[in-house]
């Protein structure tokens, strides 16, 4: 409706402008004067002059139609772009209330458990202490994939690559994760490949929250089975890259909602999915991440079947393997 109410309010300025003028030309009797300023000086072709009026016309019509095109080009920005911040500002909102919601729980367990840890006998004091360390890596982990996906939202550059183990990492990952499959009656497996090298140069950050990802999603969706991950490098006409494979035999994923998975709050909008903890941002940030590394990420996947998740990261050359220290 704005757009035309604009186009009506400049339509009738322009008449009503063409208007105004004929009527003073009309009551200076400006026609009849200027027939007879024509007939006395027939040797300046007037009549000429008079036939470019039409011509005139012409081009205010072409440069009201070329005006109206803009003005519904701007129009059509301007919805696009109202649209956009009312999505975001929707999505903000969103975030915040799960964000508050998963930060909330940790901090809950962190507090109750700190007001029994003093007056619980030696067992289960390191029981207390032991679910305490839980929820603060549960806490630091949802913290550091809010601050990271916000880094990666603004456009922040990743830090320079440094030397790493992945071999350590991913073992330190699986350490991590253990009680929590454990919990679930999962049995949670690792293998790394022999030509895996022991150390390579890349961004050991960006490698450990992919992996960290991946892995607790699986373990997150699976309700009984196993979990998966296995370590290896592949060659590919690109170059060599660190394969990074986790398997789950979780509920499976539809063909349909497979790269709905990699959006960020998915998890919040569904239904379903909003029964298990977590803010949403995992498989978001890990695709964000992969591309930033010039990696890839793929699923596939099939309800009742489980789901594989393959993540691809490129090392500069191919490394010799060689064996980790005891």
């Amino acid at each position: 409706m704005s757009l035309i109410k604009s186009i009506v309010i400049e339509l009738l300025a322009y008449i009503g402008i063409a208007v105004i003028l004929t009527w003073c030309l009309v009551e200076m009797d400006a026609f009849e004067a200027f027939c007879e300023f024509s007939r006395a000086h027939e040797d300046y072709d007037l009549d000429e002059l008079v036939m470019g009026i039409p011509v005139l016309l012409i081009c205010l019509f072409i440069f009201t139609m070329l005006r109206l095109r803009d003005l519904r080009r701007s129009h059509r920005e301007l919805l696009k772009a109202k649209q956009e911040v009312e999505q975001f500002a929707g999505e903000r909102m969103e975030f915040l209330a799960v964000a508050c919601h998963e930060l909330n729980s940790p901090l809950n367990s962190i507090i109750s458990l700190a007001d029994l840890i003093p007056q619980a006998d030696e067992e289960n004091r390191r029981t207390y202490l032991e679910l305490t360390k839980v929820s603060a890596g549960l806490l630091k982990n949802l913290i550091d994939d809010v601050l990271e996906y916000s880094r990666l939202n603004v456009g922040h550059p990743l830090p320079p690559p440094s030397e790493f183990a992945p071999s350590v990492q991913i073992k330190a990952i699986h350490d991590s994760l253990h009680h929590l499959a454990e919990d679930k009656g999962l049995s949670l497996e690792l293998s790394i490949g022999p030509e895996v090298p022991f150390s390579l140069i890349g961004q050991e950050r960006s490698f450990r929250q992919v992996v960290l990802n991946l892995l607790s999603n699986a373990i997150k969706f699976t309700t009984k089975g196993s979990v998966k991950v296995h370590c290896s490098l592949e060659s590919l006409e690109s170059g060599s890259h660190l394969s990074i494979t986790v398997e789950d035999t979780g509920p499976g994923i539809p063909k349909d909602k497979q790269q709905l998975i990699f959006k960020p709050f998915y998890q919040s909008s569904s239904l379903v999915l909003r029964q298990q903890k977590g803010l949403g941002l995992g498989l978001s940030l890990v695709q964000r991440l992969m591309n930033a590394l010039g990696g890839s990420i793929s699923v596939s996947s099939s309800p009742g079947q489980g789901s594989v998740f393959k993540a691809l990261f490129p090392i500069p050359d191919k490394p010799e393997p060689s064996d980790s220290p005891e």
